[in-house]
């Protein structure tokens, strides 16, 4: 079953073919003159171009026939349609226009333009570069935002400063650089003013991605008043206006704030907020800000060890469009152990329920909901991503939602899978964090060989604080394609199970982590039909972390490694990472700016290094090292 590399490549180029949805966008409630309804959904893909090697997005249009309760009918607009040069997009309220933030060539120099769209034709075009009015424009996910404000008359983006063009060396001077930095902005109901999200960044930057541990609040700008501020205040220098501006604060000064998403009454904002420093990512808090009343409240607190079937919320952003049509509900998306789930959250009692629990799918997208219509993405590890819609049931009836299915991808009939769940050994648990569990996603091939057992590829996640939830995963899928069980290892510290399985990891990186992955292996090679003879590590960053540490520690147990961008020594990170508090706080030291290594924080590190266990590794490795890293 495993094949030549011409089989192998085929295979891949074959698995690599199903695209992904990555947003939608439902457009305005039409009437036809019969008095039935419809709207138009737009949808963004992006799947694999190994010809071109990149990634390729398109859209995809459908027309959606509904009654207000129920959808009727679906019928897709037009075929597929490549994106080319898009930063952003976004169709205003009414659905008249629509704005696009473009890249191109112009000249040999890449230029950035606004474009305004009426129905079909382009009726302006602004040449953002040669205005030169600010830097590139964001369209990350951490930064990048475009909305129209409620009047369409104004258009909302974040891009870099503008900077001095420096003449020479001995002229020019450092830029000045403000207090904080701001990420996506919205529009308050009214558009008298904005809401955003600040980030401290003094004394100097440390890296965001992957970590929702940065010191940040949210602030609201009033457009209509030059002082603002009737309490907790900070100055940011416009990018307009060569003058200061004041904010308003309107969550606490000392968390990590993120996402706000405006009610659709404008009265309430919901928002994600956690600790400072400490583990990368943690349990977050689901909070409120009440508008009329200028006060915040704790919707949904952190889950220490989950007694219920809810463990917390571990989402790095909420969707965009997150609020029920009456202003009552927020939905959003999370791991849930070994799932990732969409959850309805009710923000007057604070009631919170699954919506897709239990379902066969293990992974679960909200993508966008509006005017109760719901678009969602879900996959499992036999099969890919598939688009589906649904109205969102009065509270209580949540779970009688009815799916339709927009493009459904069917399940891959050589590759079953399933969760096993192991109680970790008692000499290996911290009396602190007892009963705590951990988890893994197996999957195997449907028919073997003459009844041969299985190689098995065993994978643990990196982060460490993040975690593989039941979703479709094209490596995954090929191993298992080409004959190999593939064991993917949720370890104590993983997100999805509550803040103390995360906490337990702290000072324990290096030993604890190791010591569960290495049980799993000696479980499931116990039940599961598995050569012990043939067993394979494959991971990246913190997961490369731990195969390096297993090859080492259990020589000759595992035949070969692949490893990508591995963590090998934590003490070269420190001067070389953007994250150098992540290092003090792997192994249990608190972090301070300015921090200089101590011999004993260094030997700590080197201690819970892989790179101590080089010499007992007689296993071949492949170690790959990606530039971008």
């Amino acid at each position: 079953m495993l094949g030549s590399s011409e089989r192998i490549c085929a295979l891949y180029k074959e698995l690599s073919q199903f695209p992904s949805v990555s947003s939608a966008y439902i457009g305005p409630e039409v009437t036809a003159p019969n008095g039935s309804k419809f709207c138009n959904l737009y949808s963004e893909w992006w799947q694999r171009d190994l010809d071109r090697s990149q990634h390729l997005r398109f859209c995809r249009q459908y027309s959606v026939f509904h009654n207000g309760r129920a959808v009727e009918s679906v019928a897709p607009a037009g075929a597929c349609v490549e994106i080319q040069g898009e930063l952003l997009s976004r169709e205003s309220p009414s659905g008249a226009l629509r704005a696009v933030l473009r890249s191109t060539m112009v000249q040999r120099k890449e230029t950035e333009f606004l474009e305004i769209w009426h129905r079909s034709r382009k009726i302006k075009s602004l040449n953002l570069t040669a205005l030169d009015k600010h830097g590139k424009i964001f369209s990350d996910d951490q930064f990048g935002c475009l909305e129209w404000s409620h009047l369409e008359t104004h258009l909302l983006y974040v891009a870099e400063k503008k900077r001095p063009k420096t003449e020479s060396f001995f002229h020019s001077k450092a830029p000045e650089l403000s207090g904080s930095i701001a990420e996506k902005a919205l529009w308050i109901l009214d558009d008298s003013g904005i809401i955003f999200v600040g980030w401290w960044h003094e004394p100097f930057r440390l890296g965001l991605k992957f970590c929702s541990n940065r010191r940040s609040a949210l602030f609201h700008l009033n457009f209509s008043s030059s002082s603002c501020a009737l309490r907790n205040t900070c100055s940011f220098t416009s990018l307009n206006y060569l003058m200061a501006v004041i904010t308003e604060m309107i969550s606490l000064d000392n968390k990590a704030a993120c996402s706000p998403r405006l009610s659709p009454d404008g009265r309430h904002i919901v928002y994600l907020e956690g600790d400072v420093f400490g583990p990368h990512h943690q349990c977050l808090k689901l909070c409120m800000y009440n508008w009329d009343l200028k006060a915040s409240v704790t919707v949904l607190d952190i889950v220490r060890k989950p007694q219920t079937g809810f463990s917390g919320i571990y989402a790095t952003a909420l969707p965009l469009m997150c609020w029920s049509d009456d202003s009552r509900r927020v939905l959003l998306h999370t791991p849930q152990r070994s799932r990732k789930d969409i959850l309805i959250v009710d923000i007057e009692t604070g009631a919170v329920g699954p919506l897709t629990a239990g379902s066969e799918e293990g992974s679960w997208t909200l993508l966008t909901i509006q005017r109760d219509l719901i678009v969602v993405s879900c996959s499992a590890p036999n099969c890919p991503p598939s688009l589906k819609i649904g109205f969102l049931p009065s509270a209580g009836k949540e779970q009688e939602i009815v799916w339709v299915c927009l493009e459904k991808a069917e399940p891959l009939q050589n590759i079953r899978w399933k969760t096993l769940t192991f109680q970790s050994p008692d000499i290996q648990e911290d009396p602190k964090y007892n009963g705590l569990t951990c988890e893994s996603l197996l999957l195997l091939p449907c028919h073997s060989l003459e009844g041969r057992l299985f190689p098995l590829i065993v994978s643990p996640h990196g982060g460490p604080h993040s975690s593989f939830d039941a979703s479709w995963q094209l490596f995954a899928a090929v191993f298992c394609q080409l004959g190999f069980a593939v064991l993917m290892v949720n370890y104590r510290g993983s997100t999805g199970f509550g803040q103390n399985s995360i906490e337990s990891l702290i000072g324990r990186v290096g030993e604890q982590d190791v010591q569960d992955v290495q049980y799993c292996v000696e479980q499931v090679l116990k039940t599961e039909p598995l050569d012990s003879t043939r067993l394979a590590l494959f991971g990246g960053s913190h997961g490369g972390f731990l195969c390096c540490h297993l090859i080492g520690k259990f020589p000759g147990l595992y035949k070969v490694c692949a490893v990508r961008n591995p963590a090998v020594n934590y003490v070269s990170l420190i001067g070389s990472s953007d994250i150098p508090d992540w290092r003090y706080s792997a192994i249990g030291y608190d972090y301070t700016y300015g921090q200089i290594p101590l011999p004993d924080a260094l030997t700590a590190m080197i201690t819970h290094s892989p790179i101590t266990s080089v010499g007992q590794v007689t296993a071949p490795v492949l170690m790959l090292l990606g530039g971008k890293r």
